[in-house]
């Protein structure tokens, strides 16, 4: 079956998801790239030792030197809600009938 497929297709397939799309980097991990950062480390190797990319790394030292919070903003981040609070106390209203 997989004689016509590419090699990384079938790795893929095999694992059948691929590691795609961000995911949050820890609180610690960004100190420790900020540490290594100051300590002259470059952005590829910092990247390497910590299981991060390169890109992570350059744009979490250019937020922290910018004086920006390293933890990130995410209070104002995904879908907003649709209903009100009174919409809430009244369906609990309901359901407990």
């Amino acid at each position: 079956m997989t004689a016509n497929i590419p090699p990384a297709i079938v790795g893929v397939l095999e694992n059948q998801y691929a590691k795609m799309g961000r995911k949050r980097v820890a609180i610690d991990v960004k100190w420790q790239i900020i540490g290594m950062k100051h300590a002259g480390s470059s952005n590829k190797k910092v990247a390497k030792m910590l299981g991060v990319t390169p890109t992570c790394v350059a744009k979490t030292l250019e937020r922290y030197l910018e004086g920006l919070t390293i933890e990130g903003d995410y209070k104002n981040c995904g879908r907003k809600r649709c209903k009100s609070l009174a919409d809430d106390k009244r369906i609990t209203m309901l359901y407990k009938q």
